[in-house]
């Protein structure tokens, strides 16, 4: 059996954002992904994250964060991971 993680990470991405990526990354196989089955998968994620117990679980949002082209965001994610968190989920 696996250890439990110290902190669980979950990037946290709206559906538009996501679609636009799918988009951008032009990918043939990823533009037949129909956003009701994004939906479906976001709301799935977020039940998961609900029952769990044990261990902290960081939800970050990062809609507004682009932290693959601009040093600041990344700096942020990391800053805000590099904490301490007790068991439960924390925004």
């Amino acid at each position: 059996m696996l250890p439990k993680p110290d902190l669980l990470i979950y990037l946290n991405l709206g559906i538009d954002r996501i679609e636009a990526n799918i988009s951008a990354r032009g990918r043939s196989y990823e533009q037949r992904i129909e956003r009701s089955y994004l939906t479906a998968v976001h709301q799935g994620y977020s039940n998961y994250l609900r029952h769990m117990q044990g261990l902290p679980i960081l939800i970050l949002d990062i809609n507004q964060l682009d932290f693959v082209h601009r040093e600041a965001d990344f700096r942020k994610i990391l800053t805000t991971i590099d904490q301490e968190y007790e068991n439960g989920i924390h925004y």
